[in-house]
């Protein structure tokens, strides 16, 4: 296990109580810098997706010795694409089982297929299978895919081969884990085959005009906007196929997922966290779902979504609508998502019962009905997650949040420290926060025109007292 030295840190930040720099980057490699030399960083990459963190942070907090007695499970309720819930189970030093909670389906659907472990041999077999079945369709024997503005996004020899594939996936009779595998390849290659920018991860339509100041960037769209008026739909769902195989067969050579421990998705509401299923391509079984148990938890590791941050749902919505999502779940995800900018202007702020956050949603109400609207529900629904992960804690167990700042209207926010006090308000004693740089992070980058440029990340733990 690694000793950092926690209780010195801990009795250093309780004499200002301002965050201890610390590099986990540097501190990852210094201890075991083959856990990533031997492929298993890949494991995390079977799908883009915006935004994830490092999985330095929590391999690290994961292998502490300070939490070497936290033996039952990790929860995390911001899964995404389950970091957080991979490094749990392949940590070399102590395999712990994972539950994930998630409100995006894709990113569900990312986390389920890359913890979960595959026969190799099976694989190819039902890939094969797939091809015969799409070398085979005509166009008599699938329906065309539909969905709003579907013939702007995508050509239309490009809709026919997709949904012609989708229909040959759809057509197999295996199992749902295996099949998800493959609706991992399909979703994987939406992007590479619409007329959208790459370049930007919420799809926008592609203007190759608005690189001409870049020659070389210019042409390159260009060519590139050309090839998705017939592109290889085939040729890029084998190639998603054999890059995602090449995980699927290291998990298998090395056996990483034999043991006791398992990952399990089951919620989309970190607000009420209920012991749900996961049902095929990402899609939750609520059907009487009942709340997790109280108490239950031993150690919760997080990175909790930022005030007007990454788009996730709208950056998504178009593999969400090949793999099936409906306009009206979209809109339903979105509205769930905490940190969505998708508010109503006309609902009425309330206190929330802590000077500091009280005092800076007023003042953007003040600037921007709207803006102050987002932030007052950001800090509302934080607010209940909190008083929620409270519950399922046991005590003396540990809650992490892995977060950074936010600009708002040009004014810094340390989110962090807002967090911090909504936690105490909630049971949690802050006991230690770390400052980590960023480096090669997808969030290093400016978001949009108010989230600001996130350049550091704090690392909060949270103590659940007897």
């Amino acid at each position: 296990m690694i000793d950092i030295k926690l209780q010195e840190l801990v009795k250093k930040y309780e004499t200002n109580c301002k965050p201890i720099q610390f590099d986990f980057r540097s501190k990852f490699y210094k201890e075991i810098s083959t856990h990533f030399n031997d492929g298993k960083k890949q494991l995390h990459y079977i799908h883009p997706y915006p935004g994830r963190i490092s999985p330095h942070i929590p391999f690290v907090i994961l292998s502490l010795k300070e939490f070497e007695n936290l033996n039952g499970y990790v929860l995390d309720p911001f899964a995404g694409t389950g970091t957080v819930l991979l490094e749990s189970i392949i940590n070399p030093y102590k395999s712990r089982s994972a539950l994930g909670v998630e409100v995006n389906p894709v990113a569900r659907l990312i986390s389920k297929v890359k913890t979960t472990s595959y026969d190799i041999h099976r694989l190819k077999i039902y890939f094969d299978k797939i091809k015969k079945t799409f070398i085979g369709l005509k166009k008599t024997d699938y329906e065309k895919v539909k969905f709003p503005n579907i013939e702007l996004w995508f050509s239309n020899k490009a809709i026919n081969n997709l949904s012609k594939l989708k229909q040959a996936i759809i057509d197999q009779k295996i199992q749902r884990d295996y099949k998800d595998f493959f609706w991992i390849c399909f979703s994987r290659i939406i992007r590479r085959v619409a007329k959208a920018d790459p370049r930007i991860p919420p799809p926008v339509i592609l203007k190759p005009e608005k690189y001409e100041g870049n020659l070389a960037v210019h042409e390159k769209l260009v060519d590139y906007l050309a090839i998705c008026e017939d592109p290889p739909v085939w040729k890029n769902f084998e190639q998603a196929f054999i890059d995602n195989c090449k995980l699927a067969n290291y998990k298998g050579k090395e056996n990483i997922f034999s043991g006791n421990c398992n990952v399990r998705i089951i919620g989309d509401n970190a607000n009420r966290i209920c012991a749900n299923s996961l049902n095929g391509c990402g899609r939750l079984n609520t059907v009487k779902p009942e709340k997790l148990t109280s108490k239950s938890i031993d150690l919760i590791l997080t990175s909790p979504p930022y005030i007007s941050a990454q788009k996730y749902i709208r950056s998504t919505k178009l593999e969400l609508f090949w793999l099936g999502y409906t306009s009206n779940e979209l809109v339903i995800y979105e509205k769930n998502s905490i940190g969505s900018e998708y508010v109503s202007i006309t609902k009425e702020i309330q206190e929330i019962g802590n000077k500091s956050i009280d005092e800076l949603i007023n003042w953007t109400y003040k600037q921007s009905r709207e803006r102050g609207v987002m932030v007052y529900e950001y800090f509302n629904k934080m607010n209940k997650v909190l008083k929620e992960l409270y519950r399922v804690l046991k005590p003396e167990g540990y809650a992490i949040f892995i977060m950074g700042d936010n600009k708002i209207m040009n004014k810094r926010i340390k989110t962090y420290e807002l967090i911090s006090k909504l936690a105490n308000s909630a049971g949690f004693k802050v006991i230690l926060t770390l400052k980590d740089l960023i480096r090669n992070r997808s969030m290093i980058t400016k978001r949009n025109g108010t989230g600001g440029l996130i350049k550091n990340e704090y690392v909060i733990i949270l103590n659940k007292e007897l």
